[in-house]
């Protein structure tokens, strides 16, 4: 199951597609809607239209998104923060949020397309989200200087 999906995110991270820019120049998040774990629709315009959000790529099985999730707690005391789960059980994740006390909301990416949007190629991976939609970060680990 867990090479089906590695080989599904690398064939879909692939094709991605090129990312908007503003005319600034600056690249402009790829906008989604997703249900969280506990059913709420989250639409990315409204998330991050007056706030800097964290979003966080990550699925059940990935015992590094499990070692991070003590910091990304204490980040969600102050910070938005969301996570990205693509093709993964909801059971599974669940029950990595019980057993690990993840606070903040898990949203489904269940055919993966936006983790194709965003290019994920690796998980974890966080993506700073400025008010309005700019990217300002990404990497594997949120950035020490978070807005």
């Amino acid at each position: 199951m867990r090479s089906l999906f590695i080989s599904s995110v690398l064939a879909l991270s692939a094709c991605a597609s090129t990312p908007t820019t503003t005319t600034s120049g600056s690249k402009l998040a790829p906008p989604f809607t997703l249900t969280s774990l506990d059913g709420t629709v989250v639409d990315s315009a409204t998330l991050w239209a007056d706030q800097s959000v964290l979003v966080v790529f990550m699925a059940s099985w990935c015992e590094p998104c499990r070692d991070e999730v003590p910091e990304l707690n204490a980040l969600a005391k102050t910070h938005q923060v969301v996570a990205i789960a693509s093709a993964d059980s909801h059971a599974d994740l669940q029950r990595v949020r019980r057993e690990t006390g993840i606070t903040y909301p898990i949203l489904l990416d269940d055919d993966g397309a936006v983790s194709k949007a965003y290019g994920i190629e690796a998980i974890p991976a966080s993506v700073v989200v400025l008010p309005g939609g700019v990217e300002r970060a990404r990497g594997q680990k949120p950035p020490a200087d978070l807005p």
